[in-house]
């Protein structure tokens, strides 16, 4: 098949790890010998660069419009819809098969723009052939706040993971001490990540029996960075706590098996929360947020443990625990953890869009459009 992929969100130069689910999705419909076009907005740059990215990603869409007439694609497949559902009105797709994936915030305005956006993301719901959603959670939410067809909201993990790269054998990060029991977090670091309860409540951990030489490792970049380089002060974690900055995404596995355990304290309803799953399939146990789509695939007791959101409290007492345990139960429960997550392994989310695209491409081909 030909696909066009829209996208508002992708990996660049200044972000490496920003979108990298879409760019998985892309990489997977390339392994199953589709061909692939791409038009992407780049976010990076400052203001008025950005504002020339937009322009250009405009115009690219505008200038789609003649394959599409022709005929030139069989699918085309919008991921973070908001930016692109006003412009996508216009485009003729006639007997072309649409697949809108969505991810959370884009559907859900958590800015003016996106609210703004939003009756041209419901339009562009509404005219797709199938609606791919990352959990069953986000699906259930999407349909309450939505008019769709049930039998066209299809779960899909966004991209899935490469398990000969996210498996509990491989190598460690060669910049963390290999001598020194590692506590980790990884991503964006804002406020609604959970990056100030893990600070907290690792602060409040490390006097206790089994963490006196413990270190706290941070994945991530954003705008709480220097807020979060103060609080780290301020809790007296000098000398105990790294930056890693933004890694490549091919040196998170590494990372993840440099681990003890990896905290997920979200304060947000994660749609699914991807870096979990790769911290299970590496064989960390997790413990994270009793919320959204973490809950699917992080079974208490089992893979690791959930715990109230935006409770530091809870989060120090179950590392505490953790790393009290005795030594057949945590051996345990990392072995429990790579098994845990293999339903979101790459090949097999593969022949799930697989299922999607052809499904989509029939109603296509069966007209008129929904």
């Amino acid at each position: 098949m030909n696909l066009l992929l829209i996208t508002t969100i992708y990996p660049t130069a200044d972000h490496p790890n920003y979108g990298t689910f879409v760019a998985a999705v892309a990489q997977l419909y390339q392994s199953q010998g589709h061909c692939v076009d791409r038009l992407a907005f780049l976010r990076e740059g400052s203001r008025i660069q950005k504002m020339g990215h937009l322009f250009r990603f405009y115009r690219s869409l505008w200038a789609s419009k003649e394959p599409l007439r022709s005929g030139a694609y069989d699918i085309v497949n919008v991921h973070y819809p908001y930016l692109a559902a006003p412009a996508m009105r216009r485009l003729p797709l006639n007997h072309t098969a649409l697949v809108t994936h969505v991810h959370g915030s884009d559907v859900f305005g958590d800015s003016l723009s996106k609210k703004l956006m939003g009756p041209a993301t419901a339009a562009l719901l509404a005219r797709s052939h199938s609606i791919v959603v990352p959990s069953r959670f986000f699906r259930e939410k999407l349909l309450q706040r939505y008019p769709l067809p049930p039998e066209r909201v299809w779960v899909c993990p966004p991209g899935g993971y490469d398990p000969e790269v996210f498996s509990p054998k491989g190598p460690r990060l060669n910049a963390l001490d290999p001598a020194r029991p590692w506590v980790g977090f990884a991503g964006r670091l804002v406020e609604g990540k959970g990056w100030r309860t893990c600070l907290q409540a690792f602060a409040a951990a490390v006097s206790q029996r089994g963490l006196e030489d413990a270190g706290l490792a941070i994945v991530g970049t954003g705008v709480d960075a220097p807020a979060l380089w103060r609080e780290s002060e301020a809790l007296g974690l000098q000398g105990r706590v790294v930056f890693l900055g933004a890694l490549p995404h091919h040196q998170m596995a590494a990372f993840y098996r440099s681990l003890e355990v990896f905290l997920f304290p979200t304060h947000l309803e994660e749609s699914l929360g991807m870096v979990g799953v790769e911290a299970l399939a590496c064989g960390t146990p997790v413990l994270a947020s009793r919320i959204g789509g973490i809950q699917e695939y992080l079974r208490d007791g089992d893979n690791g443990f959930l715990l109230p959101p935006k409770d530091s409290g809870a989060l120090s007492e179950s590392l505490v625990h953790f790393f009290q345990m005795e030594a057949p139960k945590r051996a345990a429960l990392q072995a429990a953890s790579a098994p845990s997550v293999t339903a979101y392994q790459a090949p097999k989310v593969a022949q799930r869009l697989e299922e999607i695209l052809d499904a989509s491409l029939l109603l296509a081909r069966r007209g008129p459009r929904p």
